[in-house]
């Protein structure tokens, strides 16, 4: 039993470190590398989709995971996604954030075009 017990722990423990080296790469990829300034990973996904999407009149970006970087919610209003579906306007978004998104754990997005 003491065998399975530490096998247990260290399978949980390396879950833990491999999940705790992910979230270094995002967080170092997310400014810059080691000696960056101080962007916030809200701000890396906000400039990406403002380089993005240009003519958005409101690009909203919340980390909604109690600032762990985790899951983030996203808000684009954007003159670009009129008449589109919001099936297209949202593969839009999460083509815009592909390397983001590999490492973070979920988003949520939501998208509109002005009246």
């Amino acid at each position: 039993m003491n065998n399975f017990l530490r096998s247990v722990t260290n399978s949980i423990t390396k879950t833990y470190r491999k999940a705790l080296s992910i979230k270094y790469d995002f967080v170092k990829h997310a400014h810059g590398g080691e000696n960056a300034g101080n962007d916030t990973s809200e701000e890396l996904l906000r400039n990406i989709l403002k380089q993005r999407f240009p003519t958005a009149n409101e690009i909203t970006v919340k980390d909604v995971s109690g600032g762990c970087g985790a899951m983030y919610t996203v808000y684009i209003e954007c003159s670009s996604f009129k008449g589109v579906p919001i099936v297209k306007q949202h593969k839009a978004v999460y083509e815009a954030l592909d390397k983001q998104i590999k490492v973070i754990h979920g988003l949520r997005v939501e998208t509109k075009a002005p009246p």
